[in-house]
């Protein structure tokens, strides 16, 4: 699963799929790592003009259908300010 997001605003959320914790994402790790976000599939996501992307291994989503997801705000974290922005999120198959 892959979340495209303004880096800039944020906090620290836990992101469940079908109710089960996929990922907590700190977007204070955009800071840490100079903008750049590494994928777990491999290759990194390089800021667009004030957006980044980040991705997750999700186990849950075998077939097409609706899919829940649920960002559960945890805490302010470090960003310079709080909040959420989601431009798109797109499921990419990996093949085994």
């Amino acid at each position: 699963m892959v979340i495209r997001t303004h880096m800039y605003v944020g906090g620290i959320y836990d992101i469940y799929v079908n109710d089960e914790l996929a990922m907590t994402m700190d977007w204070y790790d955009y800071v840490r790592n100079r903008e750049v976000w590494f994928s777990v599939a491999g290759g990194a996501y390089r800021p667009e003009g004030g957006y980044n992307r980040f991705d997750c291994f999700i186990e849950n989503k075998l077939e097409y259908g609706q899919t829940r997801i649920r960002f559960e705000y945890k805490e302010p974290g470090r960003v310079q300010n709080n909040g959420l922005v989601i431009d798109y999120i797109e499921f990419v198959p990996i093949e085994e």
